[in-house]
């Protein structure tokens, strides 16, 4: 087992999330005797845990208790080393106590103050004493809960996945105590603390607690200190156990070194993507953007091998395409200025009133330089109508074949239009077919609880009928001098998150734009033949680097799959 986790070691860890469990393979090994050899002048864990329940009884009462010998076969047990024995957690401990929640104050205490453990301090691995409250100054403390140097604790409430997580307190300040969500355990002599939390932090001991714990939400799951007493240990001679933390520590070492390392790798290889690409949409002319270009071309096995890298290389390709840099110039088109004129005439002869232009950047302090044939101009420079829905009180259920149903922002807040995301309209209110969403149309989200998504944009593909705008959704018609796809990959862009995030209120739960703020927003645009060419150009680059991501997918699959083997080997 040791030759083939060293030998694919750069593989396993290099799996999505693989130095996380590369860890917990270590802790597999570790607790199944396969980590570390057997000595065979170690004395036996059954003569070990007849020493054991010796001290229990001399430290109890002078008589020997039940401790539950008929062990129950609610946890996988596996096979050991003929030197180990199974047992419970209860007949490894002297004394178990829990503490007090008193109604304390909403601070971490200060000074000599005293103060209770939240369940957060003994939550991932080691103690963080200061993850406190301030025990309020007229309540007494209770000194047997005090926590000291040396104490096993363990968290009997928390979430699914920390519930029954344990620390050894390897230093600790005075005057902290435990809270009633935390148990203390009293160990042996004869038994390690640290050998202990290794079991109780590996996987076998996870899967017990996931099976026992109560409690109604994953937010909150309990265990009671019966359970955790129950759990079935797989107990070593008492030298070896030392051996296994003496290992398991320099391991952990390790991962923590190769994690660091892969960070800063990752952090670096961005950094030199982003900086490389940069260059590209910087560049002022033909030959610096070729020369820039090269540079890239040259090493893109290099600098595009990871999915992260191929999202910055989609961001950067849309960012040229919206400058101008990505397909030619014709000098047959007609030029963008000519097009608004043509705008104008059709909002004219269609009786739309004229709106107010949105100021635009004076000449020489545009966002970015674009072609001659290309105009600044604003979004409402090219809509022929705008309008917001309608937010009756709805059902709290998306609506059924027959029913009306009312939008949700989160119906246009992602890449795609999401019909699904919607809330049936009361069978005792009127539907405004007039708000019915169709095929085709420009949806764009007003508020939104995120910055990142509000006066997001879609257009709709398909729709199922009797599906209404709501008033934060606002429907855009074009002219049909622009092209709605160009329109919408510019809204969605850098440069139109730029504006909205200066642009944007806030209240305390959501975010907002006017729509009047929607129709400000400065685009440069281009002749209308244009338009299309770069909507066909980044639909193809998107399917190659859309390929290339799932290439990274699959190959992250056959890392997580051995990694899968090795861990199942184990």
């Amino acid at each position: 087992m040791k030759v083939l986790l060293t030998d694919y070691l750069s593989v396993v860890t290099s799996a999505p999330s693989g130095i996380k469990r590369t860890r917990e393979l270590v802790l597999q090994l570790a607790v199944m005797g396969k980590l570390v050899p057997q000595h065979s002048d170690d004395e036996p864990a059954r003569e070990l845990l007849k020493r054991i329940r010796q001290s229990i009884r001399i430290e109890v009462t002078g008589k020997v208790e039940s401790k539950g010998r008929n062990r129950r076969r609610d946890q996988v047990e596996f096979e050991l080393p003929s030197s180990w024995c199974w047992t419970k957690l209860k007949e490894l401990v002297l004394k178990s106590e829990s503490g007090w929640s008193p109604s304390c104050e909403n601070r971490r205490r200060e000074g000599t103050e005293w103060g209770v453990l939240k369940v957060s301090a003994v939550s991932w691995g080691r103690f963080l004493p200061e993850e406190n409250k301030a025990l309020p100054p007229h309540l007494a403390p209770r000194e047997e809960c005090e926590v000291k140097a040396g104490d096993f604790l363990i968290s009997r409430a928390n979430t699914a996945e920390l519930v029954a997580r344990s620390v050894v307190v390897e230093d600790c300040p005075p005057h902290l105590m435990m809270s009633d969500k935390i148990v203390r355990l009293v160990m042996s002599e004869f038994v390690s603390c640290h050998y202990l939390h290794i079991f109780n932090s590996s996987r076998f001991a996870r899967t017990y607690y996931e099976n026992s714990a109560g409690g109604t939400s994953s937010s909150m799951k309990n265990v009671s200190r019966q359970q955790i007493l129950d759990l079935s240990v797989p107990l070593p001679p008492l030298a070896e156990q030392r051996r296994i933390c003496e290992k398991v520590d320099e391991l952990m070492v390790l991962c923590d070194r190769l994690e660091a390392q892969q960070s800063e790798a990752d952090a670096a290889h961005e950094i030199l993507v982003k900086s490389l690409l940069d260059t590209l949409t910087r560049s002022h002319d033909s030959h610096g953007f070729l020369t820039s270009w090269g540079r890239i071309k040259k090493n893109f096995d290099i600098l595009f091998a990871t999915e992260a890298s191929v999202v910055l290389l989609k961001q950067t390709v849309l960012e040229l395409a919206l400058m101008g840099k990505l397909v030619p110039q014709y000098p047959n088109d007609e030029p963008a200025k000519d097009l608004l004129k043509r705008i104008r005439d059709e909002r004219k002869a269609l009786g739309v009133l004229k709106r107010p232009s949105g100021r635009i950047a004076a000449e020489g302090s545009e966002p970015f330089p674009i072609p001659k044939t290309w105009q600044w101009a604003t979004l409402g420079d090219t809509v022929l109508s705008s309008e917001a829905g309608w937010s009756p009180a709805c059902e709290q259920r998306p609506c059924i074949a027959g029913e009306w149903g009312v939008l949700k922002v989160s119906a246009v807040s992602g890449d795609q239009f999401k019909p699904e995301e919607n809330k049936a309209l009361p069978s005792t209110l009127e539907p405004r077919p007039s708000l019915e969403v169709r095929p085709q149309e420009f949806l764009i989200a007003r508020a939104s609880g995120s910055a990142q998504l509000v006066a997001k944009s879609v257009i709709v593909n398909e729709c199922p009928p009797r599906l209404m705008l709501s008033d934060k959704i606002v429907r855009l018609r074009f002219s049909k001098f622009v092209n709605s796809k160009y329109l919408n990959l510019y809204n969605n862009s850098t440069f139109g998150r730029d504006y909205y995030e200066r642009a944007l209120s806030a209240t305390t739960t959501m975010k907002n734009v006017s729509r009047e703020q929607i129709l400000n927003m400065p685009i440069a645009l281009p002749p209308l033949s244009e338009q299309d060419r770069i909507v066909a150009k980044i639909d193809e680059v998107m399917a190659i680097c859309d390929e290339l991501i799932e290439q990274f997918v699959a190959a992250n699959g056959k890392k997580i799959a051995l990694l899968d083997c090795v861990i199942a080997n184990g």
